[in-house]
C-alpha cells in the first residue's frame, strides 16, 4: 500500500482579501487643488443632501429646506 503525504495544516489561509471594487473605481483625490476642490464639493453636495433628506422625515422648518435648497443649487452651479 501506498502512503501519502499530508499537507501540513496552515494556520493563515491563503485567501486574498478581495474588494468587490475595482481599484479604477475607488474615489481618491489626487494631488491636484482643482481635483482636491471637487471632491471637496461633491463631499458637501451629499452631505446637504443627507440633512436635506433628514429633515424631511422629521418635519422640519420649511425655511430651512429652502435655504438648504438655495446653497445646494448655488454650489452645483459654482463647479
Amino acid at each position: 500500500m501506498k502512503q501519502t503525504r499530508q499537507r501540513p495544516y496552515r494556520k493563515e489561509s491563503k485567501k486574498k482579501n478581495t474588494d468587490p471594487t475595482p481599484e479604477y473605481f475607488k474615489m481618491t483625490p489626487s494631488q491636484h487643488p482643482h481635483d482636491k476642490e471637487l471632491v471637496q464639493r461633491r463631499e458637501v453636495l451629499e452631505a446637504i443632501q443627507t440633512i436635506q433628506s433628514f429633515l424631511k422625515g422629521r418635519h422640519a422648518d420649511k425655511t430651512l429646506l429652502e435655504i438648504l435648497d438655495e446653497l445646494y443649487t448655488e454650489i452645483e452651479e459654482d463647479s
